[in-house]
């Protein structure tokens, strides 16, 4: 594990602080994603067949854009939303029948090109995401 993840068993201190919450640690952690942004995750996460984590999908471009919010266009969020579904089909001996599944986290980061280390941070802010999430509602 990478020695700067470890301080992140620490409970979160909910500060808010240039677009993070900081850990008890003094690790940032939280991503605070704009809220213009988080309906265009929600959005485009929602439209694909089967519908994909937006959760997910935050973390990603929290590691991919180093929490630049700037870099996170809209084609750009499409296009990472469509990097999640797999689709394909199957010939069942009568007819061909669609089949999809969700890639998952692990899978995308590795067709972005991220380090074993980024994959891992990825994972680290969707489980601080989703905390956050459950916390507020699921909103």
């Amino acid at each position: 594990m990478n020695n700067k993840l470890l301080p992140l068993v620490a409970g979160v201190l909910a500060i808010a602080m240039g677009g993070m919450a900081l850990l008890g640690a003094g690790v940032a952690v939280v991503p605070l994603i704009p809220s213009d942004l988080d309906a265009k995750y929600k959005l485009y996460a929602a439209a694909r067949r089967p519908a994909v984590d937006h959760l997910a999908m935050e973390a990603i471009d929290t590691v991919r854009y180093h929490q630049d919010w700037s870099l996170a266009t809209d084609e750009n969020i499409q296009q990472l939303a469509d990097m999640f579904p797999y689709c394909w089909q199957e010939d069942n001996g009568k007819d061909k029948v669609d089949r999809c599944r969700l890639r998952s986290l692990d899978e995308v980061a590795g067709m972005l090109g991220f380090t074993a280390d980024e994959t891992e941070l990825a994972h680290v802010y969707l489980s601080e995401l989703n905390a956050l999430s459950q916390d507020s509602g699921g909103n």
